[in-house]
């Protein structure tokens, strides 16, 4: 996985509150969707990259709650089908950067 690029996500900031546009480029980094590549992500950058893990986490650990309470308020997605557009909507691939967040918060040295 190139660690520059990540998860490579295309962001549609239109769907994206206001509060929460300046994480895009965090997102469409850091957004891995699927168990094994963040599993694989995480181990790479924890090898290569540890200070990017620390910028990262406090960035997400700043918006968290506004991450949250906006998935809070997007109704359409709380259905039990949803459609292709749907299942696309940024708000998944910024709870999947939240995901990779918790991976990466027990594993970086204390002196970081």
């Amino acid at each position: 996985m190139d660690l520059e690029k990540g998860a490579s996500n295309v962001i549609d900031s239109s769907l994206v509150p206001e509060n929460l546009a300046t994480l895009i480029p965090l997102i469409q980094k850091w957004g891995i969707e699927g168990q094994e590549e963040q599993d694989e992500f995480v181990a790479q950058m924890q090898r290569n990259r540890p200070e990017e893990i620390i910028q990262f986490n406090r960035m997400i650990d700043l918006r968290r709650l506004d991450i949250i309470e906006w998935g809070r308020n997007l109704t359409q997605l709380k259905k039990p089908q949803l459609s292709d557009s749907e299942r696309q909507h940024p708000y998944w691939k910024f709870l999947a950067a939240i995901n990779v967040r918790d991976l990466t918060d027990n594993d970086l040295p204390d002196d970081q």
